[in-house]
C-alpha cells in the first residue's frame, strides 16, 4: 500500500512523545578522522594522521538516540563498565538529551567501544574493546529491576540484541511474557545467539545475512528469502518478519502475505546503524497506530536517509515528511521526480539558500523564479550546513520548519534538503533548466551555473528587493534585545 500524505501526519502526529523502552547493548563509537598521505618505514601499512576525534553513541544507545529524533521519549537500559569509556558515554548520553538513569554499571566488564579510522570518508580499520560474556544471574537482576520500573509507561519495547551478553534467554523469559499481558509490543533487532527466544513478538528485523545463519542457507535468490521470511515468521509466532537486504530494499512477511520495499538511498556513504534506525522507526510508529506495512514503509525511508549519512547518525524527520507526495522531497526522491517532470516536458527552475526568517525579500524571488518554467525547486541548506556558513547562532529556524514553510508556498513546487556548504552537487544530479540567484550575485560567482548551462540551461538573476535581507532583520532584532535588556537594567538601577 501507498501511503497518503495525510496518513503519513497523522502516524508522525500520533507517534509523538510516545515512549519506547530500548534494551540492550550499548556501545561508544569512536572516529578517528584524518589523512592518508604516506606509507610507515616500519611496516607496509598506511599512516594516519589524525586530524580530529569524534564519539558517537552506538548499539541500543543509537536506537534510543532515534527514537528521540523522531519525536518520541525513551528509556534507555543497558550495562556499561566502570571505566573512562562508560562515563564518556554517560556523557555523550546527557549531551544529546537522552536518560542515562537506566545504565548499570559493571566492573567486570568494559564498555562496548568500537574505534573506525576514517581517511577522506574511507573506512579503513575497526578495531574493538568489549565483553561477549553474558551477564550472571546477579547483573540480570540488576538490569530487570530498571525494566520493571519503566515498564509502567511504556507504548512500545525495543530490545536491540548485539550479541554483548546483555540479552539472555533469561532475561527474554521475563519480559516476553511481561510485555504481553502488559498488551506492549516488542520489536527485536536480533542476534542468532538467540533467535528462537523471540517467540510472539511484533517484529524482529534481522538483516539477509542474519536470516540465513539461523536458518542454515544462504538467501540467493528470491525464492530463497521468501522460504525464509515464511518459515521465521512460523517458527516465531511473530506479527511480523521485516528482513532487510542492503541495496536491494527490504521484505516484510505477515501471515500469508510478502510485501517488498525499494530502497530508497541513491549514494551509500555509510551504513553503520542501519539496523538500529529500522527497529527504532518501526517500533515508534507501532506505538502510533500504524500497520506493519506503514511502519515498514516509515522504516525503510529513515534507513535510507541515514545510510547517505556518514557515522552513526540519526534519520531526519523532513525524510519521512516526503513520503506520501508532500511537496518536501529527499534527495533520490527529487531525482525520481525530475525524470517524470522531464517526460512530461516540464522546465524546472532552481533556486537555494538558508531561508533562516521568510520574508518579502524571498517572496518576491519565488514569485518571480516560478515565472521562468513550469516547476520550481529550491534547495534549503539543513541546519548543519548554515550553521557552517552562518555561524553558531544560527538558523534561528530548525530545517524541518523551513523546510513545511517553503513547502506551503504556492509557488513552490518542490523543497530538498542539501547538507554540504554548497548546493553543486545537488544542482549537477539535478540539472535544472533554468539556474535562478539574487541580484547580489555575478555570474561568475554562482554554484552550479557552468554544470547547468554546459547541460543547455541558462542561468537568470533576479533583482534583489531593496531593504529585505534575513541579516538584516538578525541585527535589528538583536538591537532591540539588547536595547531592551539596557532599559530593564536602568529600571533595576
Amino acid at each position: 500500500m501507498a501511503l497518503t500524505r495525510s496518513r503519513v501526519r497523522s502516524i508522525l502526529n500520533q507517534w509523538r512523545g510516545k515512549r519506547v523502552l530500548v534494551l540492550g547493548d550499548l556501545m561508544l563509537d569512536r572516529y578517528l578522522w584524518g589523512a592518508v598521505d604516506r606509507i610507515s618505514p616500519e611496516a607496509p601499512v598506511p599512516v594516519l594522521e589524525v586530524q580530529e576525534e569524534t564519539l558517537c553513541i552506538g548499539g541500543a544507545a543509537n536506537v534510543a538516540h532515534t527514537v528521540v529524533a523522531l519525536g518520541g521519549a525513551v528509556a534507555l537500559i543497558g550495562v556499561i563498565g566502570e571505566d573512562d569509556n562508560g562515563r564518556a558515554l554517560a556523557a555523550e548520553l546527557r549531551a544529546r538529551n537522552l536518560p542515562a538513569n537506566g545504565l548499570v554499571p559493571l566492573t567486570a566488564r568494559p564498555t562496548t567501544t568500537k574505534t573506525r579510522v576514517v581517511a577522506r570518508n574511507q573506512h579503513l580499520v575497526r578495531f574493538d574493546h568489549e565483553s561477549r560474556a553474558e551477564l550472571t544471574h546477579g547483573e540480570v537482576e540488576q538490569v530487570w529491576k530498571r525494566v520493571l520500573e519503566a515498564l509502567p509507561s511504556t507504548d512500545a519495547i525495543v530490545v536491540s540484541d548485539y550479541g554483548k551478553g546483555v540479552i539472555t534467554k533469561n532475561l527474554l523469559d521475563r519480559l516476553l511474557p511481561e510485555a504481553k499481558g502488559r498488551g506492549i509490543p516488542v520489536c527485536v533487532d536480533p542476534k542468532d545467539t538467540h533467535f528462537m527466544s523471540y517467540e510472539g513478538v511484533a517484529v524482529v528485523t534481522p538483516n539477509q545475512h542474519e536470516a540465513a545463519e539461523v536458518l542454515g542457507y544462504k538467501l540467493r535468490d528470491d525464492a530463497l528469502v521468501s522460504k525464509a521470511g515464511t518459515e521465521l515468521l512460523g517458527r516465531l509466532g511473530a506479527d511480523a518478519v521485516l528482513i532487510t537486504r542492503g541495496s536491494e530494499g527490504m521484505s516484510l512477511f505477515q501471515t500469508d502475505k510478502r510485501s517488498d520495499l525499494k530502497a530508497v538511498a541513491r549514494s551509500v556513504y555509510d551504513v553503520t546503524g542501519a539496523g538500529d534506525t529500522v527497529v527504532a522507526t518501526y517500533a515508534l510508529a507501532i506505538a502510533g497506530g500504524a500497520e506493519p506495512i506503514e511502519a515498514a514503509e516509515l522504516a525503510n525511508r529513515a534507513a535510507g536517509d541515514v545510510v547517505q549519512q556518514v557515522g552513526t547518525a540519526v534519520p531526519r524527520i523532513v525524510a519521512l515528511e516526503a513520503l506520501g507526495h508532500s511537496r518536501v522531497y529527499t534527495a533520490e526522491g527529487l531525482l525520481e521526480q525530475r525524470e517524470r517532470w522531464a517526460n512530461q516536458g516540464k522546465r524546472v527552475v532552481f533556486t537555494n539558500g538558508c531561508f533562516d526568517i521568510l520574508h518579502q525579500g524571498h517572496m518576491d524571488l519565488l514569485t518571480k523564479a516560478k515565472a521562468l518554467g513550469d516547476i520550481l525547486v529550491v534547495g534549503i541548506n539543513t541546519d548543519r550546513s548554515v550553521r557552517e556558513l552562518k555561524g553558531p547562532e544560527r538558523p534561528l529556524i530548525p530545517e524541518g520548519d523551513r523546510s513545511r514553510l517553503l513547502a506551503g508556498i504556492r509557488s513552490v513546487d518542490a523543497v530538498v534538503l542539501f547538507d554540504e556548504a554548497t548546493p553543486l552537487q545537488l544542482i549537477e544530479a539535478l540539472t535544472p533548466d533554468i539556474l535562478v540567484k539574487g541580484g547580489d550575485y555575478d555570474r561568475a560567482s554562482v554554484v552550479g551555473g557552468d554544470a547547468v548551462e554546459a547541460a543547455g540551461g541558462e542561468v537568470v538573476l533576479i533583482p534583489l528587493t531593496p531593504d529585505r535581507s534575513t541579516t538584516r532583520i538578525v541585527t535589528q532584532m538583536r538591537e532591540l534585545a539588547k536595547a531592551d535588556k539596557a532599559s530593564q537594567t536602568g529600571h533595576e538601577h
